[in-house]
């Protein structure tokens, strides 16, 4: 900045031009182009923060929102599998079989991204990363990346889920051998996401 400011259109003799800074593309793009090579991360966040602040540029926040729509989603995902299981022990069989196990192991691995998203949303989910402490960064990229692996793998189970409720209804042989080996990568699958 010292050096490219004092070079451009927006110094003058009586001083800086704000608006001229907050507005001029070319120095904006050679200042973003030094910093990107000499400065680490939170030098380039602090920066970003206060030439947003200084060019009052509107700070995004749609943390209530993700709060939101994780509580609300999780909340109707696990009505829907408590009604499930419910009709399941109501009905003339009254027992659970492996499709209705493997969805339970799903939604057990799926309760932390939902129960982790209101911490998320208090440390900056949502937010414009520059205005955030760095140590709230920090926790949301943890909160995110548990919630995320607790994500994949309940994918990968509910997959399994599928595949068992198929197993249960559909009594040929080839087709059978043929959902055992779809299994078998889906296990594949939530082992490498778990395990990465």
């Amino acid at each position: 900045m010292t050096e490219l400011i004092p070079e451009s259109s927006c110094s003058t003799a009586s001083g800086l031009n704000q608006t001229c800074l907050c507005t001029n593309t070319v120095l904006n793009q050679q200042i973003t182009l030094c910093a990107s090579e000499t400065c680490t991360i939170r030098e380039l966040l602090t920066t970003q923060n206060a030439s947003t602040t200084a060019c009052g540029a509107e700070l995004r926040d749609h943390s209530a929102d993700m709060t939101i729509i994780a509580l609300s989603t999780g909340g109707l995902a696990l009505a829907i599998f408590i009604v499930r299981i419910v009709a399941r022990l109501t009905t003339y069989q009254k027992t659970l079989f492996w499709d209705d196990w493997t969805l339970l192991l799903m939604v057990v691995i799926t309760i932390p991204p939902t129960v982790l998203a209101p911490f998320l949303a208090s440390n900056g989910l949502g937010r414009d990363i520059w205005t955030l402490p760095f140590d709230n960064i920090n926790n949301v990229l943890l909160y995110f990346f548990t919630g995320e692996l607790c994500y994949l793998v309940g994918l990968a189970i509910n997959k399994i889920s599928i595949l068992c409720f198929f197993l249960r209804i559909f009594p040929s042989k080839v087709l059978r051998q043929y959902i055992y080996i779809t299994m078998g990568i889906c296990v594949a699958y939530g082992i490498s996401v778990s395990s990465g």
